[in-house]
């Protein structure tokens, strides 16, 4: 059995008005930079079937300009989880684990450090301990269920930074 884990930050928000931190927008660039990795998973044909993202505005407003790219039938569900938000790798970790087992591919959007931290933890690769907004890493973990995964567990196989994107 094999699982297929996708970890993306947010896209790039909005400091023009002071607003508390969970309710800051998406800035043009981060709308723009949302939609671009959306239009390139969908053609490299990489669907996830579920999306778990933090219930912040931001990273809410990532995951659906994101899905604007998808198709009815490849669209995936997107299921807002408050725990996400602001948290640390671990926290990230165990939000996954609850995942249900019949979902293979999973797309978690997050915040930074955690995000990051985790991404590191997963594959052991410390070129991604700082994603920058926007950027997606997808990683293959073989013989696991979600509640079962551990350090080490990810093989990277893919990288999207919207800069590399840009059209």
């Amino acid at each position: 059995m094999e699982k297929t884990l996708y970890l993306m930050r947010h896209a790039k928000s909005s400091w023009k008005k002071p607003l508390p931190d969970h309710e800051r927008p998406l800035n043009r660039r981060g709308k723009r930079a949302a939609e671009r990795i959306g239009r390139e998973l969908v053609r490299r044909r990489l669907f996830p079937e579920l999306i778990l993202a933090s219930d912040a505005k931001r990273a809410r407003a990532t995951a659906k300009r994101l899905l604007r790219a998808f198709t009815a039938e490849a669209k995936p569900p997107l299921q807002l989880d408050p725990a996400l938000y602001e948290a640390d790798a671990l926290t990230i970790l165990e939000e996954i684990a609850a995942t249900d087992e019949k979902i293979s591919d999973l797309l978690v959007i997050g915040h930074n450090p955690g995000i990051s931290e985790l991404a590191v933890l997963l594959t052991g690769d410390r070129s991604l301990e700082w994603l920058p907004t926007g950027a997606v890493i997808g990683m293959k973990i073989k013989g696991k269920r979600w509640k079962e995964i551990a350090p080490g567990d990810g093989e990277l196989f893919l990288r999207l930074y919207p800069r590399e994107l840009e059209e």
